[in-house]
């Protein structure tokens, strides 16, 4: 089977993305990423990407600093070119916001939602101000941006989510909706609060065992901290049971002891009687008969 070969149609007359008509694709200029057409900067080639025209200037979203360049946005030093980090829209992520902390005050869910569009390619389409105007209710109700991340891939009883997330060619609005419908299982009455959040529940968890650990240390060191007397103690009760017992052992040992001895001595009184009885009986025939048998 012979490999396939690259296909890269001519074009016969130039097409522009607002004219009418259907947008063919030119052969690659070289000078860009070949699969996406896309420049170093991030920008639509202008000399082979059909779709170039479409483009929103580079520093609309941030004025030029004055120190770069002000067509390409980059840094041109004796160390290299680098992407500003004042003024490119690519140059510096947001600031990092940690994922497990609640965000309050609109400062802070900002922040939380900006970092949640750098890291999200879902929710990079929306802006932060869209994104925070839907995560709004579920931040003041104690909900953290890990809990929003897990509850848009997880049900409520720990199952996943139905269906497939939106690819990167949906519109900001399909995003919103999207994320609305896979979070109203969480919250299925507006009226009332929604469901607590995964790292509710561990929280929770985790301080009713910390506070079953103290409880149960501070009966400990409450009776460590108790003088028992001595007379009062456990040991001093088994030994108290343990001195009874030998005491009724030694009372019958002794009864028996006492009741031997009087057999003995009773034995020992017959034998005697016994004894003299013969001596008289031998003494009455000496003198009958005058000798002895």
């Amino acid at each position: 089977m012979r490999p396939a070969r690259d296909y890269h149609p001519t074009v016969t007359t130039p097409v522009r993305p607002d004219s009418p008509g259907t947008l063919s694709t030119p052969h690659w200029c070289g000078e860009c990423h070949r699969s996406m057409r896309l420049t170093a900067d991030g920008r639509r080639c202008a000399k082979c990407n059909p779709l170039y025209g479409r483009d929103e200037p580079l520093g609309g979203t941030r004025p030029w600093c004055g120190v770069c360049d002000k067509v390409d946005r980059h840094v041109h030093s004796t160390t290299g070119i680098r992407r500003c980090r004042a003024c490119h829209p690519l140059g510096r992520p947001p600031e990092q916001w940690p994922m497990f902390d609640i965000p309050t005050g609109r400062t802070e869910q900002l922040l939380a939602c900006d970092w949640l569009r750098h890291i999200s390619p879902m929710m990079f389409k929306i802006r932060t101000e869209e994104l925070r105007e839907l995560f709004r209710p579920w931040f003041d109700a104690g909900w953290t941006p890990r809990d929003i991340v897990y509850a848009l891939d997880h049900q409520p009883t720990g199952e996943a989510q139905f269906g497939d997330n939106p690819s990167g060619k949906v519109t900001a609005k399909l995003v919103i909706n999207f994320m609305k419908r896979r979070l109203r299982a969480w919250w299925p009455d507006e009226d009332l609060k929604p469901f607590p959040a995964i790292n509710q529940h561990i929280a929770h968890n985790r301080e009713a065992n910390l506070a079953a650990l103290r409880e149960r240390r501070a009966g400990w060191d409450a009776t460590a901290r108790t003088a028992t007397p001595a007379a009062e103690s456990v040991a001093a009760a088994q030994a108290r049971i343990i001195a009874q017992r030998a005491a009724a052992n030694a009372a019958v040992l002794r009864r028996e002891g006492e009741a031997r001895e009087r057999a003995r001595l009773v034995a020992d009184i017959e034998d005697r009687k016994r004894s003299v009885s013969e001596w008289a009986e031998r003494l009455e025939t000496l003198a009958t008969t005058g000798q002895v048998s």
